[in-house]
């Protein structure tokens, strides 16, 4: 038996893409009392166990279970398909770009199931049917991570439809635990922002939670909102999607100017800075919770989903978070695209102590300890380089938090990251290294050179480099050893004639 596990495990370690990257390939054919099936897009198939290859329809960053079962003992392998990604274009015409967004929300497209009853509720002005309604409310007051956002467009949707009197919705709203009093959580100041929004509505009802009315609990929630606002405002304006979407309703629905005047100051601050730090139409941002082991697209992130409300022809990206903004009457105190595309050098916040943001790259000297990346370096909207210990993403990332680990310093287009290996979990470091995205790229040695749209990049590192697929598939490199430091160098294209010049130079002028 023990025979048999260890072939499965062989077999599903070896599993590799074939060139076009459109089948899944074995090294050899399992017995038949093994079956295997591949899930990709909540879709299941069986391999045939007859063949070696696997053929697939699933686009590249798509996550895929190889599940091996013999005897009712199943072993997996997960896999994030490769390739280079796909990226879709907002329209020249910010406005046009706004009601395409607006519409497909109201159409329930690519957003969460739960969600689409509000949705709806927001377009038509009531629910689709009494059931619909009954459901929906009590998931608004479930304990699901989704619950504040569907209660924000139930909200958004009372305001725009003037739909106070149903018995049942006003009792829902009033019941909802807003749990904003010791909640120090990324949805504490939304919460805020929508009891504030609920108050108003509904001033002369008794809060359950509270046990007050609605007026009297705005009086009480308006201090409460400007200290969370400038305390915000004191910490380098480091928040997230969902706090920024409460500072847009807090501008939007609060009947306090000082309190408008805050969130106003924090969304253009907020703004400024994902302009400083983006490339090539992109907000480099992080998600606050990017999963673990999957293929970096911050062309599809949040972050990038704010900038579509804003700035004609980048790549797009819509959440239902949009829909607060896009009901918002907020506009930028400055010019917010000349902004976005100019060059760069400096800090931006905390995270964010250093980056050069030229015409052919950004390069940065950047800590997101909570997820284990360390530097930064973009070369087009899908090609972005970073460095993490161990595998990025990984739980162990949490445990190596304690460490002062890596030192990282950036001078003008050289980022260095020197990790004290005797201070982690194990001795091992990755680079976050996109193959498919390149034009031209390859390894050798400690070193690796790439070329794509106008930039160059060259990574040294004191260890031998290797590639690194086990998830990601051509997307990470690794080194071990004693200690481990990754050098980035970024330059313009226009500096040697090709890729092998670039590389030749840079070889001979390093000093390590």
């Amino acid at each position: 038996m023990n025979n048999s596990r260890n072939l499965i495990k062989k077999w599903l370690d070896e599993l590799t893409f074939s060139g076009d990257k459109k089948e899944i390939v074995a090294n050899y054919v399992l017995p038949d009392d093994i079956k295997v099936t591949v899930k990709f897009n909540d879709i299941v198939q069986n391999w045939n166990m007859e063949s070696k290859f696997f053929r697939l329809s699933a686009t590249p960053g798509t996550e895929i279970i190889i599940e091996a079962e013999q005897n009712g003992k199943p072993a997996i392998r997960r896999i994030v398909t490769p390739g280079k990604q796909y990226v879709r274009l907002a329209s020249n015409n910010v406005t046009a770009t706004r009601t395409k967004m607006l519409n497909s929300i109201l159409d329930a497209k690519d957003i969460q199931k739960e969600l689409i009853p509000f949705v709806f509720f927001l377009r038509d002005g009531k629910f689709q049917s009494p059931k619909d309604e009954k459901n929906a409310l009590a998931f608004v007051l479930s304990s699901s991570e989704l619950s504040s956002l569907a209660l924000g467009i139930l909200l958004l949707g009372i305001y725009e439809n003037g739909n106070y009197e149903d018995e049942n919705i006003t009792n829902c709203i009033i019941e909802f635990n807003y749990e904003f009093f010791d909640d120090t959580s990324d949805t504490s100041l939304l919460k805020l922002s929508l009891l504030d929004m609920a108050c108003s509505l509904y001033p002369s009802n008794i809060f359950r939670q509270t046990d007050m009315e609605g007026r009297e609990l705005r009086c009480k929630l308006q201090p409460l909102i400007d200290q969370r606002l400038n305390a915000i405002l004191e910490s380098s304006n480091k928040f997230s999607i969902e706090q920024l979407i409460s500072i847009f309703n807090i501008h939007e629905y609060t009947d306090k100017q000082y309190t408008r005047d805050l969130a106003k100051q924090l969304i253009n601050d907020s703004l400024k800075n994902l302009a400083k730090f983006s490339f090539d139409g992109v907000a480099l941002s992080l998600d606050q919770h990017l999963p673990i082991k999957q293929t970096v697209s911050l062309h599809k992130g949040s972050a990038q989903s704010i900038v579509s409300c804003f700035i004609p022809a980048v790549p797009l990206v819509y959440t239902a978070w949009n829909i607060f903004m896009l009901f918002s009457g907020f506009k930028p105190d400055f010019d917010l695209v000349s902004d976005f595309f100019s060059l760069y050098q400096g800090p931006i916040n905390s995270n964010l102590k250093n980056i050069n943001k030229a015409t052919a790259y950004l390069i940065g000297d950047i800590a997101y300890e909570q997820q284990g990346v360390f530097g930064i370096a973009a070369l087009s909207k899908t090609c972005i380089i970073f460095s993490s210990y161990n595998d990025f993403y990984s739980e162990s990332i949490n445990k190596s938090k304690q460490y002062d680990n890596p030192k990282i310093s950036l001078v003008d287009n050289i980022l260095k990251i020197n990790y004290n290996t005797d201070c982690l979990p194990n001795k091992n470091t990755m680079l976050y290294w996109p193959q498919d995205e390149f034009e031209k790229q390859y390894i050798e040695d400690n070193w690796a050179f790439g070329e794509v749209s106008q930039g160059r990049i060259a990574i040294h590192c004191s260890r031998q480099i290797f590639e690194h697929n086990d998830v990601l598939i051509n997307k990470e490199l690794e080194a071990s050893g004693e200690n481990v430091v990754w050098s980035i160098i970024c330059e313009d294209k226009n500096k040697d004639i090709n890729l092998t010049e670039f590389s030749r130079r840079i070889k001979e002028q390093w000093i390590p």
